[in-house]
């Protein structure tokens, strides 16, 4: 019978060896290029934006649908379209929407200036406003690239599901 002591002894040397094997591991991964993760990342996401790509706005919406119908809830989407279409002002206007929303939120950008953002299903109405605000007035400043400004004007229209009941008609 083992003893309290070997137990001890036994465990300690049972995690000493799991590290030293997740660390092999890590090291051997390293630096490692996996074609397949560039693969989904140009599948799924834009590169300019680096955000989520109409195809993964709309597997993202198919979710949150779901999960409004189960859990009896609604939830906002958020179309916003800028007027300069220009490289550097779009990928500037998508971190001054990821910045505006909240950490469950989506930004997504389907393209030709257009943005949309998911709303999770527990934004209520009244704090909306708060956020729709904060998009409004941070299209009011003018957009800093590249030093120069830029005049961007945003128009934002809003969604609600269940009231638009479909993909196409909650990002169009």
């Amino acid at each position: 019978m083992i003893g309290c002591e070997e137990l001890n002894y036994l465990l300690v040397a049972g995690l000493v060896f799991s590290a030293y094997m997740y660390i092999i591991q890590k090291n051997r991964f390293k630096g490692v290029h996996y074609p397949e993760a560039d693969l989904i990342k140009k599948a799924y996401f834009d590169p300019l934006t680096g955000l989520p790509n109409r195809e993964n706005i709309n597997i993202i919406l198919d979710d949150q649908i779901y999960r409004c119908d189960r859990h009896d809830k609604s939830f906002y989407t958020a179309m916003v379209t800028i007027d300069n279409l220009s490289d550097s002002v779009i990928a500037e206007s998508a971190s001054v929407l990821s910045n505006s929303i909240r950490n469950e939120d989506i930004v997504g950008y389907i393209s030709q200036g257009v943005f949309v953002i998911i709303f999770n299903e527990y934004l209520e109405e009244a704090n909306s406003y708060i956020i729709f605000d904060r998009i409004r007035e941070a299209f009011e400043e003018e957009l800093i690239v590249d030093n120069h400004s830029f005049k961007v004007s945003a128009t934002i229209v809003i969604n609600t599901y269940p009231e638009k009941s479909t993909v196409e008609e909650l990002i169009n």
